[in-house]
């Protein structure tokens, strides 16, 4: 009975559909935040040290501390981020980006990316750097550009390692809680809501447990296929 509930329930299926859009946006935008970061300290610029450790500042803060500290940042009276795109005239006004049924998902995804991407960057920087620099001589003596190397050079000696990454980023993303509920609750009208949001309201909110405990299982089941889907793609590409 429970089972049936949760499938004839609207707010679950829009709430399931939320949490691959957040999914596949966030690990997306890690994965392109963390693969230029990596491709930029993986170069030979001064004080690369320095940058690498400032990287890691996004992801050794407090969920806590960053959700509630990006949270103030959107805030459309007093945030940064209206300010400053008001005296650079992209807005006209101040936007209460987590109150707004347009802006509110994106802002989330972003600040998510923003403390995640770190990791990624971590994880690839590593791979680049078990890369010979041999590959990259004789690329270069074939006449090959920055772009045919990262196409043909580096993205092939590190795809295993951006699986990987990509895998472990996509059932954390899937998995978030924290972020979500601190900056916005779900809201504004339920538009950040996802399954974990949704989870959390059934069990102590409405304090449906059998649903609630439904919606979890529904969740692993899901998760399990797309991990396994994802796997055999991988095998694939490998074969």
């Amino acid at each position: 009975e429970n089972y049936i509930k949760v499938l004839q329930d609207k707010v679950f299926w829009s709430s399931a559909l939320r949490s691959l859009v957040w999914t596949a946006s966030s690990v997306s935008a890690q994965m392109i935040l963390g693969m230029s970061v990596a491709l930029l300290l993986n170069a030979s610029i001064k004080f690369r040290g320095v940058f690498r450790g400032l990287m890691l500042i996004p992801w050794v803060t407090p969920g806590v501390v960053a959700a509630m500290t990006w949270r103030w940042m959107y805030d459309g009276q007093f945030g940064i981020i209206s300010h400053v795109l008001v005296l650079l005239g992209i807005l006209e006004k101040p936007i209460v980006w987590l109150a707004n049924v347009n802006t509110a998902l994106p802002a989330v995804i972003l600040e998510h990316a923003w403390k995640s991407f770190p990791f990624v960057a971590i994880m690839l920087l590593a791979a680049m750097q078990t890369i010979p620099d041999d590959l990259y001589e004789a690329a270069s003596l074939d006449g090959a550009g920055g772009w045919h190397k990262f196409w043909n050079v580096t993205l092939p000696s590190i795809r295993s390692t951006v699986a990987i990454t990509m895998l472990l980023s996509a059932i954390w993303a899937f998995n978030s809680f924290d972020v979500i509920w601190l900056m916005t609750e779900g809201g504004p009208a339920g538009r950040t809501d996802t399954l974990t949001t949704y989870v959390y309201k059934a069990t102590f909110m409405a304090f449906d447990l059998g649903k609630a405990a439904a919606i979890a299982v529904l969740m692993f089941i899901g998760m399990f296929f797309l991990v396994m889907l994802y796997l055999r793609s991988i095998r694939r590409n490998e074969l």
